[in-house]
């Protein structure tokens, strides 16, 4: 049974654990809770040492208060001057822009890469809306298609129906008649091969 319920890496299966409605919402994980309780009306008192250590010139203290205080930047902001795109062919010249900053040395290669991605993006979603037809177009469609079917006489459809059916009708029962000489026939030639006289 336990292997039954377990992938072979040793996981619960999806939807298979001993815990069917899995983790509840909200819940906290056990050892964040301890160390809280550990810490519970001494943070003060931590974060003044940890200042004071890095005073003392401590590099690791250091380190922990810039990291909490000023964190590293995973980006920053650039000043590219891009003018709006509305058609695919701005694309085109927003990117040649976007690679003549890269060039110049304005932007880094990784940004251009990132600008560009977010132009292909739009350039896709310019191409989308294009295959779209407008309401006026799809309203004008429904009226012909109406005007079409509004058009048509029911008899001289079910009349046309019946004539196509009835050369079907004639044309299998030509096929059957022949299909039924050919078998004769072919009976004939060979019952005449095997009688001795011939």
């Amino acid at each position: 049974m336990k292997d039954s319920i377990r992938s072979p890496k040793g996981q619960f299966k999806k939807g298979l654990s001993g815990n069917l409605s899995g983790r509840p919402l909200g819940s906290r994980n056990k050892t964040t809770l301890a160390c809280e309780k550990l810490l519970e009306g001494q943070s003060e008192q931590v974060t003044q040492k940890l200042l004071e250590m890095a005073l003392q010139g401590n590099i690791h203290a250091i380190r922990m208060c810039m990291d909490r205080t000023t964190p590293a930047p995973k980006e920053r902001s650039i000043n590219l001057k891009l003018h709006p795109v509305a058609q695919l062919r701005d694309v085109a010249i927003q990117l040649k822009e976007i690679v003549s900053a890269v060039a110049d040395g304005t932007i880094t290669p990784g940004e251009g890469e990132s600008v560009s991605r977010i132009l292909a993006s739009h350039a896709q979603v310019i191409e989308a809306t294009k295959r779209v037809p407008s309401d006026e177009e799809m309203i004008a469609k429904a009226q012909l298609t109406k005007e079409y079917y509004d058009s048509i006489d029911p008899d001289i459809v079910m009349k046309k129906r019946m004539d196509d059916y009835l050369k079907f009708r004639e044309e299998a029962e030509e096929a059957y008649a022949r299909y039924s000489r050919n078998i004769q026939t072919g009976s004939q030639s060979e019952a005449s091969a095997e009688s001795p006289d011939a």
